[in-house]
């Protein structure tokens, strides 16, 4: 018994110092709190993916990817998306749809695509759940379905998907539940996904939903202009 407690403290302790690397590599590369340095954040992520850690084989793969500590290489990257994505790590899963998807690495097969985003959306990765709903709405790689499409968004909208939220919003709005839309829409915005401003703008422009509000229209178009509407110049102008 205590051979057995022991064991299960070096366990313990074992998989602290390997989160401890995984998140020194990420302190290297986002360059928190540290000079950014890439061989470092390689280094750190390497040791970490040794030792069985599933985001750093995805951090790993996307210094490959991009070539940053390393020699760029996107078989290798693939690689290393390939081990984690089988092991179950749902953003590995994803970042390997989309290179399917965009053919990078990889021969192009959407077959391959849907699959991984389906295993990444059964985990309620939200950006994953987004391009599913896509994929459904345009018939890449499967049966077109309105029904299944509305279903993943709804899903990824749930999940903070920004661009999800702003598709709900959308049909809300076509539906005038001008209410139920602008609260969408603020999500959106929230998520930072920038076009919910310019819709956001109308509402207050209009006084759908709220109160009409010359002043937080006025800031909604001019954040619209700032994140590069362009077609907004006239309207600011007047």
């Amino acid at each position: 018994m205590r051979f057995l407690l022991l064991a299960l403290m070096w366990v313990g302790v074992s998989a602290l110092a390997n989160e401890s690397l995984y998140e020194r590599g990420k302190a290297y590369y986002q360059g928190k709190d540290v000079i950014q340095d890439f061989d470092k954040a390689f280094q750190a992520f390497d040791r970490s993916e040794k030792a069985g850690h599933l985001g750093a084989k995805n951090a790993l793969a996307i210094l490959y990817l991009n070539g940053q500590g390393v020699k760029q290489d996107d078989q290798v990257a693939v690689h290393y998306l390939q081990e984690a994505a089988e092991l179950g790590h749902a953003k590995s899963q994803y970042d390997l749809g989309s290179m399917y998807y965009l053919g990078i690495g990889v021969v192009r097969d959407l077959g391959q695509t849907v699959h991984w985003l389906k295993r990444a959306s059964e985990q309620n990765h939200a950006d994953a759940q987004n391009n599913l709903a896509q994929l459904y709405e345009q018939g890449i790689g499967v049966k077109p379905s309105a029904a299944l499409a509305h279903q993943w968004r709804l899903r990824a909208a749930d999940n903070g998907n920004g661009e999800a939220q702003y598709e709900v919003a959308k049909v809300y709005e076509k539906d005038q539940d001008y209410r139920r839309a602008f609260a969408w829409y603020q999500k959106a915005l929230d998520n930072g996904y920038m076009p919910a401003n310019k819709k956001l703008a109308a509402f207050y422009e209009q006084g759908l939903a709220v109160e009409s509000n010359p002043i937080e229209a006025f800031n909604a178009y001019l954040n619209a202009y700032q994140q590069g509407d362009k077609s907004l110049s006239l309207k600011l102008a007047n």
